[in-house]
């Protein structure tokens, strides 16, 4: 069996999808915490808000 390196840009990709997967995650704990004047206060609505939150971090 002889060892084939990684490619790195196979590499930065993943790496950038991990970024964005646990931003997104983040963001949709942050999102939860709101009370109804804060999503007033962005645009959303609690059913708008509840569907994000329920969203796995790698859908966007």
């Amino acid at each position: 069996m002889t060892y084939r390196p990684l490619n790195p840009v196979l590499l930065r990709r993943l790496a950038r999808a991990a970024r964005a997967w646990r931003r997104r995650a983040g963001d949709r704990r942050l999102l939860a915490t709101f009370d109804e004047r804060m999503l007033h206060d962005i645009g959303l609505c609690g059913d708008a808000a509840r569907t994000e939150i329920r969203k796995p971090p790698w859908r966007d």
